[in-house]
């Protein structure tokens, strides 16, 4: 597959048998969009899972009904389910997130790519604007979704403020008791 790509010719990444992207030399590519295969698999993709799912989860608490489809989650949602694992204060506590993040990783990570970077840059400078905050890790969640045009599926009120500054921006919100 290296000697593919370093020879400039198009390469399709399959996961478990499934095409998930295809490598396209730059000098190749007439814009950039998913293939039409990935486009047709992500169809039934409606939700990128938030980290406060898996927290939720971790810590017993009920979800409710999970969104249709197949969930995502986001590259920021690892970072800080792995930031649990290291900071856990006990060793039963460090093998309960170790478990969670490791769950975790069942789900497809979209990126922090070009797209989300775009997106993030609207959300931070429109926050700055208005003289709002947001946590960046949530920021980064909300850029995924709305670069990957997908609902966010949460259980806290951190997106709240990302919701209002971009109004496209879709939170779903799992069951709280």
């Amino acid at each position: 597959m290296i000697a593919a790509i370093e020879s400039g010719e198009p390469v399709a990444l399959t996961v478990h048998g499934r095409p998930v992207a295809d490598i396209i030399p730059r000098q190749q590519r007439s814009e950039r969009r998913p293939s039409d295969r990935l486009l047709a698999d992500l169809s039934e993709i409606s939700d990128l899972a938030d980290t406060s799912v898996f927290v939720a989860a971790e810590q017993r608490r009920p979800l409710g009904t999970p969104p249709a489809g197949e969930a995502r989650i986001s590259v920021a949602t690892l970072t800080e389910l792995g930031v649990g694992v290291r900071r856990a204060g006990s060793e039963p506590l460090r093998r309960l997130r170790e478990a969670t993040f490791s769950h975790a990783r069942r789900f497809v990570a979209l990126p922090y790519d070009e797209h989300v970077a775009e997106r993030l840059a609207g959300l931070l400078a429109d926050a700055r604007t208005q003289g709002r905050r947001a946590g960046a890790m949530d920021a980064i969640i909300a850029a995924t979704a709305l670069a990957h045009d997908l609902d966010v599926w949460t259980q806290d009120s951190n997106l709240d403020v990302l919701a209002e500054l971009a109004p496209e921006l879709r939170v779903a919100r799992a069951a709280v008791r």
